[in-house]
């Protein structure tokens, strides 16, 4: 068995996660955008006044806040690690094209089956780092939704109307 393709299918495995987290943040990104849309069109400064309206907005404003918090911080993944290697990007930028060339051609087998493993271990670090991210993210972003519905109803009563919506 060759280890080396071992671990490339392992690295290429880890790197497959990428998209599929990085879609979730997206769409929690943009549910939390909708959701501020909607707060914005359905609460008047004066609302703030009322205990009934200004709990459940705090509530939202806390638990939507906290939600694009965790999806600011792995939207970028972390640069650290990677010291001299020929497989992350990072290391690879630090390098000029003819040294990284000639450090690739000069590397061994098992030099670079380090590399790669190293890499594997790197990427399921920051995969997993995103996941647990993306998953508070979401937990955070259902209690902003029902803050927001307990908002909305707030503002109903206040302003004995139906609640607007963006495009509506």
């Amino acid at each position: 068995m060759d280890r080396l393709a071992l671990a490339e299918r392992q690295l290429d495995r880890i790197q497959s996660f990428f998209p599929r987290i990085d879609a979730k943040v997206t769409a929690v990104a943009a549910w939390l955008s909708i959701e501020v849309a909607v707060a914005a069109l359905n609460t008047k400064l004066d609302d703030l006044g009322v205990a009934y309206v200004w709990v459940p907005f705090g509530a939202f404003l806390l638990a939507s806040g906290a939600s694009a918090t965790r999806v600011w911080q792995r939207v970028f993944p972390d640069r650290k690690g990677g010291q001299g290697s020929l497989i992350y990007f990072g290391a690879i930028a630090d390098r000029t094209e003819g040294a990284f060339r000639n450090a690739f051609k000069a590397a061994t087998g098992d030099e670079m089956l380090d590399d790669v493993i190293g890499q594997v271990w790197r990427n399921a670090e920051i995969v997993c780092a995103k996941y647990t991210a993306v998953q508070s993210a979401i937990r955070f972003a259902t209690i902003s939704l029902a803050a927001l519905i307990a908002t909305l109803v707030a503002t109903s009563i206040q302003h004995h109307a139906l609640p607007s919506f963006p495009g509506g």
